[in-house]
Formats: structure tokens, C-alpha cells, sequence
């Protein structure tokens, strides 16, 4: 396990591992670091499954790996290219309703 999300705290740990073999923070600790981060924020945002029900989703992990996909485009203007992996045709689809989710109640959270 690389990061968590802990639902009794509200907190998101990134452990250590990530930046194992890397010195300094070098493009592949920030892109990671940014994976883990916005995919445990989705978590920390569907606590009670509010968003995975919206889009449909298997699982709370589709939700969170749509939210990787989503959210630094959202948040830092690019997308993070180091993701859990692109996503389907279907989760495409359903992930409109997510962006606009994230649109709608930027700073609120």
C-alpha cells in the first residue's frame, strides 16, 4: 500500500515507499505524489458513496481511478500522466458527471 485514506481521522498518508530510489522530488515523486493524493481525495469525497453512485461506478476504486483522471487537469491545469490506468469508453461517459461534481463545489471541501 502506497497512500491511504482514513475516514475516522479525514486524513490522506502517503507513506515513504514512493519516493524510495529517488534523491530529491524529480518529476516521477511530484507525478506520483499527485496520483496518490487525488485518488485518496476522491475517497476522502465519496465517504458514504455519493459519487460512485452518481457515475455508476463497480467500485470505489473506479471512482478514485476516475478521479485520478479528472482532478489535477481540475486542480493544477494538466493532466498527471502517471495514472492507475486511462479510462474506459463507459467511465468516460460517466465521468462528466464526476468533473462537474468537482466543478460545482470547487472550495467548498
Amino acid at each position: 500500500m502506497a497512500s491511504q485514506f482514513d475516514s475516522d481521522t479525514k486524513t490522506i498518508t502517503i507513506y515513504s515507499q514512493v519516493f524510495a530510489d529517488h534523491e530529491k522530488c524529480d518529476a516521477f515523486v511530484y507525478n506520483k505524489t499527485k496520483r496518490y493524493l487525488v485518488h485518496e481525495y476522491t475517497h476522502y469525497l465519496d465517504f458514504n458513496y455519493p459519487l460512485s453512485e452518481a457515475v455508476h461506478a463497480n467500485n470505489l476504486e473506479t471512482t478514485a481511478i476516475m478521479g485520478e483522471n479528472i482532478l489535477p487537469k481540475l486542480v493544477w491545469g494538466r493532466r498527471n500522466p502517471m495514472v492507475i490506468r486511462p479510462l474506459t469508453k463507459k467511465e468516460k461517459h460517466h465521468s462528466a458527471i464526476l468533473r462537474r461534481f468537482f466543478i460545482e463545489h470547487k472550495g467548498q471541501h
